[in-house]
């Protein structure tokens, strides 16, 4: 069977003549997969989180007071009914709890308990070391220029962004 990344890559000599878009996609896609897989294995062996839980604990690290479901979705640009999912389980783990807002009954707040906060925090110092690890074949200068492409591609798409229905 063969691999998504060989797929992606495939395609990517598939499409280089003719349609660089695509081109450029598949690449984008191949460079996803190849960085996340073993950003997530490493999460998975060294603390036993899946890669979307620790986004969800980032998240919450940069809003101390909680936040609402529907705006950690937002935020994670993933469905509500995805986030809730990963927040039963982290819930679970005793890392977050959901609590009643006193604004409006109906709403729950997501925060940390103290456990998690500990959690998280031990849990992004290895995180920045093994990224560091990850990306250490790539030199300041070319770290930097990929970067500063990157943001210009991320503010291009986001500006143009097709409707669905063209």
């Amino acid at each position: 069977m063969t691999p998504l990344t060989d797929i992606y890559d495939q395609l990517c000599s598939e499409y280089a003549p003719t349609r660089p878009a695509l081109q450029l996609w598949y690449r984008m896609l191949a460079c996803h997969v190849h960085a996340t897989r073993p950003v997530s294995r490493f999460l998975k062996s060294q603390s036993h989180i899946s890669l979307p839980g620790y986004d969800v604990l980032t998240v919450l690290a940069r809003h101390p007071d909680g936040i609402n479901m529907t705006q950690l979705a937002r935020l994670l640009l993933v469905g509500k009914s995805n986030v809730t999912g990963i927040v039963s389980g982290l819930e679970r783990s005793g890392l977050i709890v959901r609590v009643v807002t006193h604004a409006d009954r109906r709403g729950r707040l997501v925060k940390f308990t103290a456990k998690g906060k500990a959690f998280w925090k031990k849990t992004n110092h290895r995180y920045e070391a093994f990224i560091g690890r990850l990306l250490r074949g790539v030199d300041a200068a070319d770290r930097t220029a990929i970067e500063q492409q990157l943001a210009l591609m991320q503010k291009r798409i986001t500006r143009s962004e097709p409707d669905v229905d063209d």
